[in-house]
């Protein structure tokens, strides 16, 4: 498994949900966070069921979406993947686990030490703006579909994302390291 990072960015019904359901079709061992109840298969609600389902499951391929409603649950979670080798973890809504103005979370820490263990995260969320600099930072890969807020078109010209506020609904653009020219895309081009 390739160590990534990859944000996807885009307003709701752009298609970051079909995009990411394409990037991780492959994957052997996916956890996704999921609080609009986007996705199908083994779900659990609790970090404990989370557990059982991990230990259960040692060395066997998985998916398993986690619905918490427990805060406290994602951090336990983000803490107990950075132990788990070849994993992918889809976090759905980013913004509610880290935010721009924190600078140390259990999430930040899983992208920093997660990759010992070949962690690969695809963190998905409306707008640029709603991005912690250290997640941007670390980022290899960034999807981002139309955008319309002056402060995120201004934030992917900073990337090197120009035109972003011209793409089609299902468009994107894609950009591999920071900053490069974007490549244009439509979504069923992948």
């Amino acid at each position: 498994m390739e160590n990534r990072i990859i944000i996807i960015l885009g307003k709701t019904g752009q298609g970051k949900s079909t995009l990411t359901k394409q990037l991780v079709k492959n994957e052997k061992r996916l956890v996704i966070i999921d609080p609009k109840q986007e996705y199908e298969g083994t779900i659990v609600e609790t970090f404990e069921d989370f557990h059982d389902f991990i230990i259960k499951n040692d060395g066997k391929p998985f998916k398993v979406i986690c619905r918490y409603q427990n805060s406290l649950d994602h951090d336990y979670t983000f803490n107990l993947l950075k132990n788990i080798p070849n994993v992918c973890l889809v976090v759905e809504e980013i913004q509610i686990y880290v935010s721009p103005y924190i600078k140390d979370s259990p999430f930040l820490d899983l992208l920093r030490y997660g990759r010992h263990n070949h962690i690969k995260v695809i963190a998905i969320a409306r707008r640029f703006s709603e991005f912690s600099a250290d997640l941007t930072g670390l980022a290899e890969k960034v999807y981002t579909f139309k955008q319309t807020s002056p402060l995120d078109i201004q934030t992917c010209k900073k990337y090197g994302l120009f035109n972003v506020d011209k793409l089609e609904k299902i468009d994107y653009v894609k950009f591999k390291g920071i900053p490069k020219e974007g490549i244009h895309y439509k979504l069923v081009d992948l």
